[in-house]
């Protein structure tokens, strides 16, 4: 990737994150990373992933919800200030 004449030393990535709350308390997401280039996007290898299946005490599930809260709030502000 180049901008004019020169190499681009640290090229763009993308990230996306998406949250679902199946319940006030119990959150579930999905990740993903991608690195953009002139004439495509790609996406990185190994990079993203799920919630895991087990979560025997609830504790992943509950920072799910309260990051799926924190990402609204932080989305609603940037639209609505």
């Amino acid at each position: 990737m180049k901008s004019g004449n020169k190499e681009i030393v640290n090229p763009p990535k993308l990230a996306n994150t998406c949250y679902s709350l199946l319940s006030p308390n119990y959150g579930i997401s999905i990740a993903a990373v991608y690195n953009a280039h002139d004439d495509k996007i790609e996406s990185v290898n190994g990079a993203g992933g799920v919630s895991p299946e087990n979560d025997p005490d609830g504790h992943i599930r509950l920072l799910e919800a309260k990051y799926a809260y924190a990402w609204y709030e932080s989305q609603t502000k940037d639209v609505f200030q």
